[in-house]
């Protein structure tokens, strides 16, 4: 029964996600020390205040049904599209990953697309995701790197699971990245059903425990040499806002990224002072939301960009993984975009942190960021008034 619950709840949560999940949270608190201060907001007082879009109706024309007929099931994720191969290897600190550039030939095993901790805890059954490949290979060798290598920490929407990131983490590592690929309190989150104070500040702490083993020898034993300058954080929805939050509080952080999330606490009223990204769908009200749109055009270290005919989850997995998601019974809202959204993302991504993480911290334009790239915009908020 405990597991049912856990499966529902996680069903729910998925749902919610597409109508706003990343209101709501904590203020950003870096690890002890002279990096960082510590504030925090108080929780919404309703739901509502939660999710104030959770009442829009969805544009249901404008959304794949689950229905449809004309999609192939995928067991392969999209190839990643830099020029090494990709490991993966455990961290010393509780559910966190990291995806590395790797010499050619070496490993002994691909990764499972999800882990089974967090499968056999959430009650989502384990054999829908086992024709999943991915492209990691555990026990791979780190290649070697002179000058040391970028770190992107990397997280995911509020009661989801870092898994539907994959895509974005493998290419990014296949770029020459490191990546820091945290999995969050999903049993916290899916129990709270929506974001909390609380809730907000554990997940600073785990980015901020991440920075800390980033920092240590350990941590490039595993991975290879690492860039103490050049680190970014990032994630979709609500990590993309903590992300926010964390770099007005950390100097640690030189770059983020938040792949539609709305702004919060500190964030929302105070531009950041690194390069930042924002990347929206065209579905999920993000771009009719006035914090963000006004941060965005306040700020002259961010960037935003926007998927065309997409729904909050295309920016993640969910866009290649649906037919496996909806056959686990995890079915969520997406646009007509396609596949393309996740291709999309990682790219987009991966073109920011390429001017974001140089010691010059440049702020690419978003012109830049989507050249060549199909149903994508570099004005998102054009229609906005």
């Amino acid at each position: 029964m405990h597991a049912t619950r856990n499966f529902v709840a996680v069903v729910v949560l998925l749902s919610i996600g597409a109508v706003g999940c990343s209101d709501g949270g904590s203020r950003s608190a870096g690890s002890a020390g002279a990096h960082s201060s510590t504030s925090v907001v108080e929780p919404p007082t309703s739901a509502a205040a939660h999710f104030p879009t959770a009442t829009r109706p969805i544009n249901t024309m404008a959304m794949r049904s689950s229905n449809d007929t004309d999609r192939t099931a995928m067991s392969v994720l999209p190839a990643p599209g830099g020029p090494f191969s990709v490991g993966v290897v455990g961290l010393p600190m509780p559910d966190a990953i990291a995806f590395f550039p790797a010499e050619a030939n070496t490993g002994g095993g691909q990764h499972p697309y999800v882990d089974a901790k967090v499968l056999a805890g959430s009650g989502l059954p384990v054999d829908k995701f086992a024709t999943l490949t991915t492209s990691a290979r555990v026990g791979a060798v780190p290649l070697s790197a002179n000058p040391p290598r970028p770190v992107v920490v990397l997280a995911p929407g509020f009661g989801s699971i870092i898994a539907l990131s994959t895509s974005l983490a493998e290419h990014l590592a296949s770029r020459g990245y490191v990546v820091v690929a945290l999995q969050t309190d999903l049993a916290a989150e899916t129990a709270a059903m929506m974001p909390n104070t609380v809730l907000g500040t554990k997940r600073t702490e785990q980015v901020a425990a991440s920075l800390d083993l980033i920092a240590s020898a350990a941590f490039e034993a595993l991975v290879g040499p690492v860039d103490q300058d050049r680190i970014a954080v990032g994630g979709h929805s609500f990590a993309g806002s903590i992300a926010f939050n964390i770099s007005l509080h950390d100097q640690r952080v030189a770059a983020v990224f938040d792949l539609d999330g709305r702004l919060f606490a500190d964030a929302a009223t105070t531009p950041t002072k690194v390069p930042s990204l924002v990347v929206t769908s065209s579905g999920s009200g993000e771009t009719e939301d006035a914090t963000l749109r006004d941060i965005v055009r306040a700020g002259t270290h961010t960037v935003a960009v926007g998927l065309l005919d997409a729904q909050h989850f295309d920016l993640t997995d969910a866009a290649v993984v649906d037919d496996i998601l909806r056959s686990a019974g995890l079915p969520v809202p997406l646009g007509s975009i396609g596949p393309v959204a996740t291709t999309n993302t990682s790219a987009i991504v991966q073109r920011f942190l390429d001017a974001a993480l140089t010691h010059a911290r440049r702020v690419p334009k978003a012109s830049v960021l989507v050249d060549g790239l199909p149903s994508t915009t570099a004005d998102p908020f054009a229609s906005a008034s």
